[in-house]
């Protein structure tokens, strides 16, 4: 599971992936969406940028702008986040089932 997450459209880290399942199954969904939008150096130059913008400003419209595949993980929950950026549990279901399986998948791999 760890490669699917490495090989993922964004570059997601696969030491993050664990991390993420294990804050869904805790249901703390603001930590794992704060985790899912944490910058790697095997991300895209413009999600790095937009997740930087984001921890910065806590503006999820003008992190959301400096991306520009917006169907990337990192994409999806930001565009949650532009419209209610409270709403970390909704944030996480936008993204694909398959995908938020792969999370906790990436923890149970870990135990």
């Amino acid at each position: 599971y760890t490669e699917l997450l490495a090989e993922g459209s964004s570059g997601i880290n696969a030491e993050y992936g664990h991390a993420v399942g294990r804050w869904i199954l805790k249901r703390d969904y603001q930590s794992a969406v704060t985790t899912i939008l944490t910058s790697s150096p095997a991300q895209k130059p413009d999600v790095r940028a937009a997740i930087e913008e984001y921890r910065e400003s806590v503006d999820a419209e003008r992190a959301l702008a400096k991306i520009r595949y917006r169907n990337s993980i990192e994409g999806m929950v930001l565009s949650a986040l532009a419209r209610d950026a409270q709403d970390y549990k909704q944030a996480l279901k936008t993204l694909h089932y398959k995908q938020q399986i792969l999370y906790t998948h990436a923890l149970q791999s870990c135990i």
